[in-house]
């Protein structure tokens, strides 16, 4: 009684293409807790047993960030990211952040680029070196020669810009791992000689599995004074319709806004 807990979202149909070859993360039907069915905005939210992970974290705010914890986890795990590799993450947000943080745990040299020095100082806390964004061809030049001129062997994009995404597979090693994380609806030009020459695997990032949620919540417990600074404001349950305006009317000062009881 008491214990505090961190959901796991997602709930899979069991029986398309994905949930039957192991991948019920990029189910064709899933739902998301809070974002196809209610979240935790009402009086009660009942959900199966298996999507309830207990946390040794005490600020409820802070172990609500397993969940962007989790889709880090999903893509350093995509990326198959060693120790003693150089991993560049373009982005900054939050999911940036947690990227650049399970980096670092697993021992990588990480590269983090922003377009905000304000937040790349939450990076360098991490252990990470940092870099302004200032173009994309004098990025993609810095960034291989940061990786000893061939170019990093993972790179990240989590912004869905056009110029980003574009830089990452640009900057990316031969036989090299380019993660897409970021989600816009934008379109992006890549010269298709950067995949056939390089041989890149170009991979996605959807959702994090029921195992992968699990190491976020570790990651978390292990991690609260890092993480601590994500939380950029927090607003009370009165006031969520506030919040939710706030977050979205400020996309540059946001970086994670909590609403609590």
């Amino acid at each position: 009684m008491g214990q505090r807990v961190a959901l796991w979202p997602l709930q899979a149909c069991g029986e398309c293409y994905p949930c039957t070859v192991g991948r019920p993360n990029t189910c064709d039907a899933f739902e998301l807790i809070g974002i196809h069915v209610d979240g935790g905005l009402q009086e009660r939210l009942s959900v199966p047993e298996d999507q309830v992970y207990p946390i040794r974290v005490d600020d409820a705010a802070l172990a609500a960030l397993a969940e962007p914890v989790s889709i880090a986890v999903r893509a350093v795990n995509r990326a198959r990211v060693q120790r003693g590799e150089q991993v560049v993450v373009l982005g900054a947000g939050p999911i940036g952040q947690c990227i650049c943080l399970v980096a670092r745990e697993r021992g990588a040299r990480v590269l983090v680029i922003d377009l905000q020095e304000s937040r790349l100082e939450l990076s360098a806390s991490m252990g990470a070196e940092t870099l302004v964004w200032s173009g994309l061809d004098e990025v993609v030049a810095y960034c291989r020669r940061w990786a000893s001129g061939g170019g990093p062997p993972a790179a990240f994009d989590a912004t869905g810009a056009p110029a980003a995404v574009r830089a990452m597979v640009d900057m990316v090693a031969s036989a090299g791992r380019a993660v897409q994380v970021g989600m816009s609806g934008e379109e992006v030009t890549l010269r298709l000689g950067s995949l056939t020459e390089k041989e890149l695997d170009l991979l996605g990032v959807s959702c994090c599995n029921a195992s992968e949620f699990g190491q976020a919540v570790a990651v978390v417990e292990r991690n609260v004074e890092l993480l601590a600074p994500l939380i950029s404001h927090r607003f009370g349950l009165d006031q969520a319709p506030e919040a939710l305006r706030f977050a979205m009317d400020n996309p540059t000062e946001v970086m994670k806004v909590v609403i609590g009881g």
